[in-house]
């Protein structure tokens, strides 16, 4: 069962954190699952523009930037850590 911790998402300090993920794949889906929770369907309502590997001080991020119908961008901060190499 996977548990989002954290804030909001929208920096490092703020980070979704993800536990228990069993591997990465996991773990991304269980990212895309919570910013449809937040933001609507992918399909519909949100298009991923980019998305990297960012680490700062030993822990592992996955940034996000998804852009909304509305044309706002987001910047959405995983911090994927624990199912990081998995």
């Amino acid at each position: 069962m996977m548990i989002y911790k954290g804030g909001n998402g929208l920096n490092p300090n703020e980070a979704v954190t993800i536990i228990g993920a069993t591997d990465e794949l996991e773990g991304i889906d269980s990212e895309f699952i919570w910013i449809e929770e937040k933001y609507g369907d992918q399909d519909n309502d949100w298009e991923l523009i980019d998305q990297k590997l960012v680490e700062v001080e030993g822990i592992k991020y996955d940034q996000l930037r998804i852009k909304l119908l509305n044309g706002e961008i987001k910047e959405i901060w995983f911090d994927i850590t624990e199912f990081y190499g998995k």
